[in-house]
């Protein structure tokens, strides 16, 4: 192999595998697409799993009532519910098996609770069992992204429609 100081260049196979030209750096490297996202990917990746076990185990401790303080800034700062506020204290309830205050707090504080054990379990399923998992929503993508979106679109009508109520209600 000859050297930069016996041609006065550098080496054209190293600069060929590295993808540089003579004056530096080649062009960078293209976006691969990787396929669509799925909704499994979007509800059961590691971060989601990991604040959902959180989530469980703090739900054991939390008082059921919330402590008396709330940590919404929206509530702290317009003193109206946020479309979320009572989900805490929700699951909390279901933790400590109160369905009935559980729903009073929040209504979709019930279906999420058991979302949150599902990811806080898949913590520990065998990577094999998480794949089946994929495999088997990824076959029901429509109807899985039908859900989803029912899920939120629901939840957001439901806390605007909570805000609006307590707008023309509340008391001055």
């Amino acid at each position: 192999m000859l050297s930069v100081a016996d041609t006065g260049t550098v080496d054209t196979a190293a600069q060929e595998l590295s993808g540089a030209g003579p004056d530096g750096p080649g062009p960078e490297e293209p976006v691969v697409n990787k396929g669509p996202r799925y909704i499994y990917d979007t509800i059961f990746n590691k971060m989601s799993q990991r604040i959902g076990l959180m989530c469980l185990i703090a739900s054991f401790f939390l008082p059921t009532d919330g402590g008396g303080f709330t940590i919404c800034w929206f509530q702290n700062l317009f003193d109206l519910p946020c479309p979320g506020c009572g989900l805490g204290r929700s699951i909390t309830n279901m933790t400590h098996l109160d369905p009935g205050a559980a729903f009073e707090y929040h209504p979709w504080g019930i279906p999420l609770y058991f979302l949150i054990i599902v990811l806080a379990v898949s913590n520990f399923f065998p990577q094999r069992w998480l794949d089946a998992m994929r495999a088997w929503m990824v076959t029901r993508e429509s109807r899985a992204r039908w859900f989803y979106w029912t899920f939120i679109g629901t939840f957001l009508v439901y806390g605007f429609a909570r805000l609006g109520y307590y707008i023309a209600v509340a008391p001055a």
